[in-house]
């Protein structure tokens, strides 16, 4: 089944560009004699540059330095954005790979466990390691607070899924032969009805709160804001696309069977992983 199918990139593109971010931010046009001599300084075609529509800053004139300047912090914005939503991806897969649902109780057809049954490794590691793992000064603290935002949101979410009472074992209603039903896997369902209590985590305001709150350093014309919006509504939207096409799988439930034909009386899931991984 898939993972985080809906492409983040162009969702963090549209939602960083959308923010209308200049530079440099605090330009006046020069007016005056100021002006003519600004005029002067520069070729006639330095002031009529073309900028780059794909930047995630705008120059604050089409003067040839704020629309480079504009295309090289710009760029390094996209890369950063790409970066970190590569390795959100990456390090969800893994962690697809490896989620477990525990402690699962089974009366009759029906499965029931509280919060906390879904189980699975901390994203933050993954997120830094397959991003920036060499990073250091700003660009570590801008990766940190990514990481560590979306990564404990996510672990949030995850510690509040729980399994609401669903039909995982039909024929464990009216099991035929005692004494114990043999192991059989859950009917797959979306990991959508596995309903979790922090669900609220995983929205694009909470996600961008969570990685601003880790941020510490001056945000220059909120730049690092802006990015964590962009981020958020990127994973926002993928992520809550993914639930409802997640399957839960091979859960394998057994338990006793009292008197034949009958139900499974206080039946359990065994130990496994990779519950979402098919």
């Amino acid at each position: 089944m898939p993972g985080l199918n809906v492409p983040m990139k162009p969702l963090a593109d549209a939602a960083y560009k959308g923010e209308g971010k200049r530079i440099p931010h605090r330009w006046s046009q020069p007016t005056g004699s100021a002006a003519k001599h600004y005029h002067m300084a520069f070729a006639q075609g330095d002031h009529n540059v073309a900028p780059d529509p794909t930047s995630y800053l705008r120059p604050a004139s089409t003067n040839r330095l704020h629309v480079r300047q504009a295309e090289l912090l710009g760029g390094k914005l996209r890369e950063f954005a790409h970066r970190m939503l590569d390795a959100f991806e990456q390090s969800h897969e893994l962690w697809r790979q490896q989620a477990a649902f525990q402690g699962v109780a089974i009366a009759g057809p029906l499965a029931m466990a509280p919060s906390g049954c879904l189980v699975g490794p901390e994203l933050r590691p993954t997120l830094v390691q397959l991003s920036y793992p060499e990073a250091t000064h700003n660009l570590a603290h801008w990766r940190d607070a990514v990481a560590r935002g979306l990564s404990e949101n996510f672990m949030l979410w995850q510690q509040g899924v729980s399994v609401p009472g669903l039909p995982w074992y039909p024929l464990f209603a009216l099991f035929p032969v005692p004494p114990i039903a043999p192991p059989t896997p859950n009917v797959p369902t979306p990991l959508s009805t596995c309903s979790s209590s922090a669900i609220d985590r995983m929205t694009a305001p909470a996600l961008t709160s969570a990685m601003t709150s880790h941020f510490s350093l001056e945000d220059t014309d909120g730049r690092f804001a802006a990015m964590a919006r962009a981020i958020g509504t990127a994973v926002a939207t993928s992520f809550n696309a993914w639930l409802s096409t997640q399957q839960v799988m091979l859960v394998m439930g057994t338990g006793p069977v009292p008197v034949a034909p009958g139900p499974v009386v206080a039946g359990v899931t065994l130990p496994g992983s990779g519950h979402l991984s098919t």
